[in-house]
């Protein structure tokens, strides 16, 4: 069994993970903004 290759090729696989959640993380970024802006008045002082 080859180490070197087994290591290079988990490696290759968290990557293209990370790559992955990063462009969803960009897709999700304005939609989760708008949402947290409509979500502050909802728990904004005046309600508790």
């Amino acid at each position: 069994m080859q180490r070197g290759s087994v290591a290079a090729g988990l490696r290759f696989a968290a990557h293209g993970a990370n790559e992955r959640a990063r462009r969803l993380e960009q897709r999700l970024h304005w939609p989760m903004v708008a949402v947290a802006l409509l979500a502050v008045p909802s728990v904004s002082p005046q309600r508790l």
